[in-house]
């Protein structure tokens, strides 16, 4: 509610607020409740949109650069910038859904929050990987695939996070080393998964036919 907007919005409209104490109590102060609160979720609609747009286009273009290295692909980081702007509804709409569902789920119990980001791990690689994937399909498609590896991405995530910190005390320096490692090393994980099916396809495909008995 402590909004720079807000406080604006009662300085130079006044009459606002005297509507909505004209009312008799208590109708005067669930009324005010409810236009504070309407004003708030708005406001929170419209940081929420610009996190979105920002961080969907800068984590996907980072996560398709490193993609593409563990890929052996050429990696043009350029290139990689303009095929993240040719996606950007996808973008927009995989991490409004990831947004709005980890910040519930934090402000719920924490854990649901942590459960939630790591079910949404692979959005951006199969934005970055897959060309006409749409936001929803990247969340859903996400959570099939991280089933059952959650908890290798948590401890993975734990121990890059506990290095990064330690380097502090090195001057940081070490970060110019860990970092780059570690986007790869997230992006070789996200490869395998994302592969993963595809390959068990092709196997199944090209695998004999088992001879059937005739009784």
């Amino acid at each position: 509610f402590w909004n720079p907007f807000v406080g604006e919005l009662m300085n130079n409209n006044m009459e606002f607020i005297y509507f909505l104490f004209a009312f008799p109590f208590p109708f005067n102060l669930i009324i005010t409740f409810v236009a504070f609160f309407l004003i708030a979720v708005l406001i929170w609609i419209l940081h929420l949109g610009v996190i979105a747009t920002v961080m969907g286009f800068v984590t996907t273009a980072i996560s398709r650069f490193h993609l593409y290295t563990a890929q052996q692909k050429p990696t043009e980081y350029f290139s990689h910038i303009g095929a993240t702007v040719s996606k950007w509804g996808a973008c927009i709409s995989a991490y409004t859904r990831v947004l709005i569902k980890v910040t519930l789920g934090m402000m719920l119990l924490l854990i649901p929050g942590i459960i939630f980001a790591l079910d949404y791990y692979l959005v951006p690689y199969l934005i970055a990987n897959e060309p006409n994937i749409t936001g929803a399909e990247a969340t859903h498609k996400s959570r099939e695939l991280m089933y059952g590896h959650r908890k290798q991405v948590f401890w993975m995530m734990f121990k890059q996070q506990i290095f990064l910190t330690l380097s502090i005390f090195l001057l940081g320096l070490p970060i110019f080393y860990l970092a780059p490692h570690y986007f790869v090393e997230q992006a070789l994980f996200a490869r395998d998964l994302i592969e993963a099916p595809e390959s068990d396809a092709l196997q199944a495909d090209n695998a004999p036919e088992t001879p059937q008995l005739n009784t």
